[in-house]
C-alpha cells in the first residue's frame, strides 16, 4: 500500500508566495532529514552536482524523500518531493502546497528525472 508519510502533513497548504517549489524541498530536507540543501541555484539541471544522485540513471528505485524534476515550458524548473510510488508533495504558482499524483496525466509526460541527496545515497 502507498502510505503517505506522517511528516507530509506539516508542509500542506503553504502559500506559494511564501514558499516556492525549491524552498519547499529545502524546508522538508532541513526539517525532516536534517540536511541543508543549497539555494535556488541548485535547482533544475544543476541538480547533477556532487550533492545529488540521479536515481533513474543509476537504476535505483524511487523512494520517499527523493526529489522529482519536471519540465515546465521548455525548462527543467519544477520540483516535487516523492512521498511514495504514486504521490508527491509540491507547490506551483497560484496554489498552496499539496499532495498530487506524479504519474497523473498532468505530470507524467513532464518529469525529467528523480534525484536523491547523497546524504541518503552516498556516491561510491
Amino acid at each position: 500500500m502507498n502510505r503517505i508519510p506522517e511528516w507530509a502533513g506539516r508542509y500542506l497548504s503553504i502559500p506559494y508566495e511564501k514558499c516556492d517549489c525549491w524552498e519547499l524541498v529545502r524546508k522538508v530536507y532541513s526539517g525532516e532529514f536534517g540536511v541543508e540543501v543549497g539555494g535556488v541555484e541548485k535547482q533544475s539541471g544543476k541538480m547533477k552536482d556532487k550533492e545529488w544522485v540521479d536515481v533513474v540513471a543509476e537504476g535505483l528505485g524511487v523512494r520517499e524523500g527523493d526529489v522529482i524534476l519536471f519540465k515546465r515550458s521548455v525548462l527543467n524548473k519544477h520540483v516535487g518531493i516523492i512521498l511514495n510510488h504514486e504521490l508527491m508533495l509540491h507547490t506551483t504558482a497560484g496554489s498552496n502546497s499539496c499532495i498530487e499524483r506524479w504519474k497523473s496525466p498532468v505530470w507524467d509526460k513532464r518529469w525529467v528525472s528523480v534525484y536523491r541527496h547523497t546524504s541518503e545515497c552516498p556516491r561510491t
